[in-house]
């Protein structure tokens, strides 16, 4: 099972996508997206829905770990 910062880490990459056009993308900084894949920092709500549009993924999926 994969946790949320390994999910966005690998989503992210998957796309080609650099911590800053996800930070462009989700209306948060690229400091944020680190720390969110780091593990250091969890997403709020709003920013969730914003990382899933932007990864196409579902919420759900990044949301629960036994996805």
């Amino acid at each position: 099972m994969k946790t949320i910062d390994q999910k966005i880490l690998e989503s992210r990459s998957k796309l080609g996508l650099s911590q800053k056009e996800l930070a462009e993308l989700t209306g948060v900084s690229s400091r944020s997206v680190l720390a969110y894949e780091k593990g250091d920092k969890k997403p709020r709500q709003t920013t969730l829905y914003a990382l899933a549009k932007a990864l196409n993924v579902s919420v759900k999926y990044l949301s629960d770990d036994s996805c």
